[in-house]
């Protein structure tokens, strides 16, 4: 199950997903879905991970399990808020595969990713 790619309304879920989802909730019971948390998870209101993890351990993060990640930052991948996090390989050639840039991370000059928009937003709302 996966979202569909929709442009500046990034995180559509596809119709399959809604159906999976709907039929679900149908099941399960009224006081399953009252239920909510006693703690908040947030550290830090009004911090996006963008504004605190650089590309470096982000790209750590994604390849983790298959050894260390290295960003590999092309201009006109920012531009639409993607960058490519690749294995380092000792003997030369590298596996790659593309991600978001976190939210609030920057992706030109003056500019960070919001929702996968590269643009001058406010991060504080």
């Amino acid at each position: 199950m996966s979202y569909v790619d929709g442009g500046l309304k990034k995180y559509q879920l596809s119709p399959c997903t809604r159906a999976q989802i709907r039929g679900l909730i149908s099941i399960i019971s009224d006081k399953c879905l009252a239920e909510t948390s006693s703690s908040s998870t947030k550290t830090r209101s009004g911090i996006l991970p963008g504004q605190v993890i650089t590309a470096e351990d982000f790209c750590s993060g994604i390849m983790a399990s298959k050894g260390r990640g290295v960003p590999l930052l092309r201009p006109h991948e920012l531009a639409k808020c993607r960058m490519r996090c690749c294995l380092q390989s000792s003997y030369g050639s590298a596996m790659c595969q593309k991600e978001l840039v976190p939210n609030g991370m920057s992706c030109a000059p003056g500019k960070t990713c919001r929702k996968g928009v590269c643009g001058k937003h406010d991060l504080k709302s």
